[in-house]
């Protein structure tokens, strides 16, 4: 993450629907340039498992780059 950027990730529903906790809006910034950066959202500290339903990650970033990322 350069200066003045950041990562946002929204949890959408296996068809493309926001899920309303997980949304681009709710979530709060990653604004340091870390391997290990946990994402969290307003209302949520961490993603519910989603059982056996497929859900969808959006990222959007402002002068950053995505080098990987994982589920626990």
């Amino acid at each position: 993450v350069a200066e003045g950027g950041w990562v946002k990730a929204a949890v959408l529903t296996s068809d493309s629907k926001p899920i309303a906790e997980y949304t681009l809006d709710e979530a709060i910034p990653l604004t340091k340039d870390t391997t290990k950066g946990a994402m969290i959202w307003k209302a949520r500290k961490q993603l519910d498992p989603p059982g056996d339903e497929h859900v969808r990650l959006l990222f959007k970033l402002k002068n950053a780059k995505l080098y990987s990322f994982w589920i626990e």
